[in-house]
């Protein structure tokens, strides 16, 4: 399944009462939408909805955001966006991807939420240590952290959208890159192996 495809059936999916959404942060960076969407569709869930967390209009000031997508044919149309869930009535589960705290704004809106997983690259605030899946660690992009918990490798047509969001998230590779960083570039731009990854 191609990943429009994909977010396609998820915009048909938003008011199922079973979905997951994955959300990625406040910011709605690059590593933040990339994340959520790789998560969303190989994370082994087929209750995963990618959500970006913020405004189309204001994503769309993103041109890193716009050129990771165009890597792997999608538009900030195909996404599914915060305005699209504000559902005040339901609860909604969440698999919080690069933040392990949520957007203040979430409560502002009166949201019902409980918190699924996690994965993020941040310092530790400690919450939700009881989700199933709970990855927190310090790196410099989200997106690898995702790599490292994937159950199996991404194909090789989403590899150009990920290594951008890589790089973005690194201010190319100047700020705060791992070791694990850089074996998650290796391995995507077929320097390294699968198993590097962890």
């Amino acid at each position: 399944m191609i990943l429009k495809t994909f977010l396609d059936d998820c915009k048909a999916r938003i008011d199922d009462p079973e979905s997951v959404l994955v959300v990625g942060n406040e910011a709605a960076d690059c590593d933040s939408i990339v994340s959520a969407l790789t998560w969303a569709y190989l994370g082994g869930d087929k209750r995963y909805i990618p959500v970006v967390n913020n405004r189309k209009e204001v994503v769309a000031l993103r041109a890193e955001v716009a050129i990771a997508l165009a890597a792997v044919g999608v538009t900030l149309d195909d996404l599914v966006f915060l305005e699209d869930i504000l559902r005040p009535e339901r609860h909604l589960a969440v698999f919080l991807v690069d933040h392990n705290e949520p957007s203040a704004q979430w409560d502002r809106l009166g949201l019902d939420y409980s918190v699924v997983g996690v994965i993020d690259h941040h310092e530790d605030v400690g919450l939700f240590k009881d989700a199933p899946t709970r990855i927190v660690s310090v790196c410099g992009s989200c997106v690898t952290l995702v790599l490292q918990a994937l159950p199996s490798p991404p194909p090789l047509w989403m590899h150009e959208m990920l290594i951008t969001a890589l790089t973005v998230d690194t201010v190319n590779w100047t700020w705060r890159v791992t070791e694990a960083d850089v074996r998650a570039a290796e391995w995507l731009t077929g320097f390294g192996t699968v198993d590097e990854l962890h």
